[in-house]
């Protein structure tokens, strides 16, 4: 390969880098380490991976320090992509900390691709995605639990270019109400149960706020009493969060705010910094005119760019005490002096609730705590009225939490959890039910619900080998294979499995191959992450199709963007579906049908 002059002057720019930049900042021990643990994923693997890095944690500094080593080992950008306008300011003035040299790609700042670094919003960088990805190596990805359609279009295109683009996620909350956790591994390589479509392939690294304070690095929360609050007990969920109307109808107006904000005042009078966080827009400016005129800001979507940077200044310079705000404040937003979290309001999610809550916990001054008061009963009905706000548990779809028990692999040793079956109070450390003289019960009866091992072995570049190791499975009759329970066909031979619930198809109607059918849809189940496997439970018998929305292909992926889009991710069942049997035995699936009352 020959040398032409600018090849030569790329290598020169990296050597002068690498020999003359030095960067003026100190990581902290566990900085440094989530920092190696990311490097050493991204030496060996494409698949992204996720860092839980509590608020306050330092992710500036980390993602910094990332980037920095990147560069030096490959000499291409590193993009750094967050969800809006007000992140991307924030992000930009704690790089210009550090020392690194950074340009802004958004069209609220300027469009700009001069420097290795490059701080974009999703919204604008879409649009030279597929055009320019080409020149990063890494995307590192702030707030990484909202994992948005534009985000994974714009990875999508990205790879067109590099398809060895390198993915790590950054967030403290890595989870979602309905489909709990965002990653598939966990920091031992087991698998997650309480993980429904996982973006990230593993969990490399975890500092929770908890260890922070415990390392003096956070400062510790009181959770404050009040004989106030608002009734909550009749609201009802939309998603990760309530409705407008009923916000509305529950937060606005009421007498009882007057006593609230008295309360507030009362208890905060040797406060420094107190955010309020409030139901609606109507009900803020109601919380704001019943503070002590002059001692306020009122932040909300309104104000212009000014009036917000302004309000915002006027907080953060201390000059007013409240800051009263309906979410604008809720995420990534930094004052360090806050040492208050006001919640007039029912939040959603604990995720949320959590943002919210980190906006006081850094350090400042002479700040020894912060105080939290809940006028909305949200630690009652997030947490069960537990003071462990910041390790909650999670689970998929809003799955009530079962008793859980610990149980080892007899094949690998790794140590899991699953939810105990009733009846069973005897087990060994394998997870088998015992009888009163500590024998195994007659046929090694598993004493909770788990069926397969979720330890997981890596075996170098983007490969992992799970256990095969079954509590409870379905052996082929044919080649002895063990299957999940649940299987409809052998993994190995591809046999037709029976079990009670393939017998819907006994009765199934014939379908010839490549004639489009239309079919009631009775029930629909989905299964996987980069490849869906949908079975749709008809009176024609069981319809199974796949999907591959993670396809390189874009016309492969479409269709199952286009199944997520039209069943909500999969959470929307239509009511009948047009299909076509192909040779393989799976459906193609053409069209969704929804009644309308």
């Amino acid at each position: 390969m020959g040398w032409s002059f600018r090849r030569i002057k790329g290598v020169a720019i990296r050597l002068f880098y690498w020999g003359f930049h030095m960067p003026t900042y100190k990581l902290r021990p566990y900085q440094q380490e989530a920092v190696n643990t990311a490097i050493e994923w991204v030496k060996k693997n494409s698949e992204p991976a996720l860092l839980e890095l509590s608020g306050g944690a330092g992710k500036s500094l980390i993602c910094a320090e990332i980037a920095r080593v990147m560069y030096q080992m490959t000499g291409k950008r590193i993009l750094v992509l967050v969800p809006n306008q007000d992140l991307l300011i924030q992000n930009g003035e704690k790089m210009e900390l550090t020392g690194e040299k950074f340009s802004f790609y958004s069209a609220s700042v300027s469009k700009s691709l001069r420097h290795h670094i490059v701080l974009a919003t999703e919204g604008t960088f879409k649009s030279i995605a597929k055009e320019r990805g080409h020149e990063f190596t890494l995307v590192i990805v702030d707030e990484a639990h909202k994992v948005t359609p534009t985000f994974k279009q714009i990875i999508e295109d990205m790879r067109e270019g590099n398809p060895l683009l390198r993915v790590i996620g950054m967030t403290g909350t890595p989870f979602r109400s309905q489909t709990g956790y965002i990653y598939e591994l966990d920091i031992e390589n087991k698998i997650v149960q309480e993980a429904t479509d996982p973006y990230y392939k593993k969990l490399l690294y975890r500092i929770t706020c908890d260890e922070l304070i415990a390392m003096g690095f956070l400062t510790p929360v009181t959770i404050g009493v009040s004989s106030e609050s608002y009734d909550t007990s009749d609201m009802k969920l939309n998603g990760d969060d309530f409705t407008e109307s009923e916000l509305k109808k529950f937060f606005e107006l009421k007498t009882i705010t007057q006593k609230i904000v008295e309360d507030v005042i009362a208890k905060t009078k040797n406060h420094l910094g107190v955010i309020l966080f409030c139901a609606t827009l109507k009900h803020a400016k109601e919380v704001y005119d019943l503070l002590p005129q002059g001692s306020a800001v009122f932040l909300h979507g309104g104000l212009s760019n000014a009036e917000r940077k302004h309000a915002i200044h006027l907080y953060k310079t201390q000059q007013v005490k409240y800051l009263v705000n309906r979410d604008i404040a809720s995420t990534g937003f930094d004052a360090p002096h806050t040492d208050c979290c006001g919640f007039l309001r029912a939040v959603g999610s604990n995720g949320l609730f959590q943002q919210m809550v980190w906006r006081m916990v850094r350090l400042y001054g002479e700040k020894v705590e912060s105080l939290l008061l809940d006028y909305g009963n949200n630690i009652e009905n997030l947490f069960d009225g537990s003071s462990e706000i910041f390790t909650p548990l999670i689970k998929a779809y809003g799955n009530k939490p079962k008793e859980q028990i610990e149980v080892m692999c007899e094949y690998c040793g790794t140590s899991q959890e699953f939810s105990k079956r009733p009846g069973f109070e005897q087990f060994d450390p394998f997870g088998y039910a015992l009888d009163l003289a500590g024998d195994r019960l007659e046929g090694n009866i598993p004493a909770h619900y788990g069926r397969r091992c979720t330890g997981v072995t890596p075996l170098g570049k983007n490969k992992f080998v799970r256990c095969d190791y079954y509590w409870t499975c379905s052996e082929c009759p044919n080649c002895q294979h063990k299957n999940d329970i649940a299987a409809r066909e052998c993994e190995s031979c591809g046999l037709v499995l029976i079990n009670p619930e393939s017998k819907l198809s006994e009765t199934a109607t014939f379908i010839p191959v490549g004639e489009k059918t239309i079919a009631r849809v009775d029930d629909m189940q989905v299964k996987g992450s980069d490849v869906l496997y949908v079975n749709f439970e008809t009176p024609h018998g069981l319809i199974k199709s796949k999907f591959f929305p993670s396809h390189k292909q874009t016309h492969i992926a479409r269709h199952g963007w286009a199944f997520k889009k039209a069943t909500q991710d999969g959470l929307s069942k239509p009511s009948k579906i047009e299909y076509t049997i192909q040779k393989s035995g799976y459906a193609s699936i053409n069209r969704y049908i929804y009644d309308h009352v």
